[in-house]
């Protein structure tokens, strides 16, 4: 009887510790209060110190501005002349002659309509992206074998290579004053009216006047309307050349109706 009362306390007793110990069990795997997962966020301090560590992967002088260049002129002139029928190959070296005479950019000013790469036309082009400088060259099977500009030779491989840069070459003034003009198209009136045959009868056309200049050498030209020797009222054309020196015009040459009278 006794054996059987130990019996069943020992087995009350082992009862008891499983229970105990399967609820331990539970309670440390059982979520609390707190969220079931967490999220991080991330402080200032914390953005910082990450900003930090990735510039530290960077070595970048911070006087150097942010701008990039604006031309990449070699790339420009290979553009340009592939864009007119030559190859890369044929471009590269082309512009590597021009940069020699001082080319940095072009600007192609007629229609290319022909095989260019293997013709022997000549290209006309604006250099560096002004006007004035307008100068030309010619290939031959798509080498560039002569440049030139305002009458001088910049490159030709006959006379052994690179003559010249573009900018050592004189340019001539051309700009004209109103006063200079005025001075001018009065000294041209004088002296036509001298060469015709009834000057009196002399009517200059107020519109059809022109003026070029190249340094001290000017040229006006216009139209006249006065009787010719048989008392008839006809139109004439007439050119006139001066030259200046110290301020002052000197008459060079006259030609009326294309016969050069003076």
């Amino acid at each position: 009887m006794r054996k059987s009362i130990l019996l069943i306390v020992v087995f009350i007793l082992v009862l008891v510790l499983l229970t105990a110990c399967f609820s331990r069990g539970q309670q440390s795997f059982t979520p609390t209060n707190s969220p079931a997962k967490e999220t991080f966020e991330p402080t200032k301090s914390t953005l910082e110190t990450t900003a930090q560590v990735e510039d530290s992967y960077f070595d970048y002088d911070d006087s150097i501005s942010n701008e990039l260049p604006k031309n990449d002129f070699s790339i420009d002139i290979v553009r340009v002349l592939t864009d007119i029928g030559y190859t890369i190959e044929q471009a590269t070296g082309i512009q590597k002659i021009l940069y020699q005479v001082g080319v940095n950019s072009i600007e192609i000013l007629d229609e290319v309509t022909s095989d260019v790469s293997a013709g022997l036309d000549p290209i006309r082009c604006y250099a560096n992206g002004n006007e004035e400088l307008q100068f030309w060259f010619t290939t031959e099977d798509g080498v560039l074998f002569y440049c030139g500009f305002m009458g001088e030779d910049l490159y030709d491989t006959s006379q052994g290579g690179v003559l010249m840069e573009i900018t050592d070459v004189h340019i001539p003034e051309t700009e004209v004053s109103i006063s200079v003009y005025n001075e001018l198209q009065q000294l041209a009136s004088d002296y036509v009216e001298e060469y015709l045959s009834y000057p009196e009868s002399a009517n200059f056309h107020a519109l059809d006047w022109q003026i070029g200049r190249s340094d001290n050498n000017y040229k006006i030209i216009g139209i006249v309307s006065a009787q010719n020797s048989f008392g008839i009222n006809r139109e004439m054309n007439f050119s006139v050349w001066f030259i200046s020196e110290n301020n002052k015009y000197t008459i060079e040459a006259i030609m009326i109706d294309e016969i050069r009278v003076l």
